[in-house]
């Protein structure tokens, strides 16, 4: 699920092999990119984020995973800085020694790169029941950008956010993933997945809106689903 404020959409990237997903500057031209690999259940029509990577120039800066043998948390997560391993042990700030990276891990992982701001953090799969050890099993990776993306950015969640034009390639992720294997089924398995939020930058001129949008009763924007 990709969520730009309280909107969302669901993505398919291809399973179990790294994804460029942004791509951005810094100051001094260097190139950032942010990476993601997915695992699914094709059963569950699911799928989430099990790795998240930040290079520079091409090179690993940065490298989250997930681990298989633990619950949701802090403690479930494998990160690498500059390939040497951190622990979430204390809260100090960290700087990578070959790029504009750096890091506090603690009960989330807090990352600021080449001026992008970002927390990573690791969740069990809600859909399964409370209690089923599916929920364990398939404990994910989530990414949520508080600032959100840098203007001139470029790639698949530049293109999700409205920062950058869509292409008809990140138009494809968004369609239903296909069933290989279809069944008679009124009521599908809804998707699921991994959560990339984007905090929208405010308004500094917002325009007064003379037919207030209709009061939901879930309180909060509806989530678009393929």
């Amino acid at each position: 699920m990709f969520k730009v404020g309280k909107y969302g959409q669901h993505i398919w990237l291809k399973s179990e092999e790294l994804t460029p997903l942004l791509t951005w500057k810094d100051d001094d031209g260097k190139t950032y990119t942010f990476e993601g690999k997915t695992f699914e259940k094709k059963e569950a029509n699911s799928q989430w984020f099990s790795q998240f990577v930040v290079k520079a120039e091409g090179d690993s800066v940065l490298d989250v995973q997930r681990k298989d043998d633990s619950s949701p948390g802090a403690s479930s997560m494998r990160v690498l800085l500059d390939s040497k391993e951190v622990h979430n042990t204390t809260n100090l700030l960290q700087h990578s020694a070959s790029a504009n990276v750096s890091l506090t891990y603690g009960h989330t992982l807090e990352i600021q790169a080449a001026g992008l701001t970002m927390t990573i953090f690791s969740s069990s799969a809600k859909k399964f029941s409370k209690g089923d050890e599916m929920r364990v099993q398939n404990a994910h990776l989530n990414v949520k950008f508080d600032a959100g993306l840098p203007q001139h950015s470029s790639g698949v969640f530049a293109e999700m956010a409205g920062v950058a034009v869509m292409s008809e390639a990140t138009k494809a992720m968004i369609k239903p993933k296909p069933n290989p294997n279809p069944k008679p089924n009124p009521k599908p398995p809804k998707p699921d997945g991994s959560e990339a939020m984007i905090k929208p930058k405010p308004n500094p001129n917002p325009k007064p809106n003379p037919k207030p949008p209709k009061p939901d009763g879930s309180g909060g924007g509806k989530a678009l689903q393929p």
